[in-house]
């Protein structure tokens, strides 16, 4: 993993790029939020991969969220 992407705890992922331009990705519920204070980051090819997989780990992880409520539902 690069220490241009990484987790900030269970609900944030941030992408920074070496001259300081950062994003934020913020689930709140089962949205995800994006939050920049300027421009965004430029992403690199290997940047771009980091970002799929914990954007991949995030998704799957709200499926999972949501199918585990719905079966409580019933």
């Amino acid at each position: 993993m690069s220490r241009l992407v990484h987790r900030d705890g269970a609900h944030k992922i941030t992408v920074h790029d070496e001259v300081g331009r950062e994003v934020a990705l913020v689930s709140q519920g089962h949205t995800l939020h994006i939050k920049t204070s300027g421009e965004g980051p430029d992403l690199t090819p290997q940047m771009a991969h980091e970002l799929a997989d914990e954007l991949h780990q995030w998704a799957t992880g709200q499926q999972t969220v949501r199918t585990k409520s719905a079966s409580l539902g019933r």
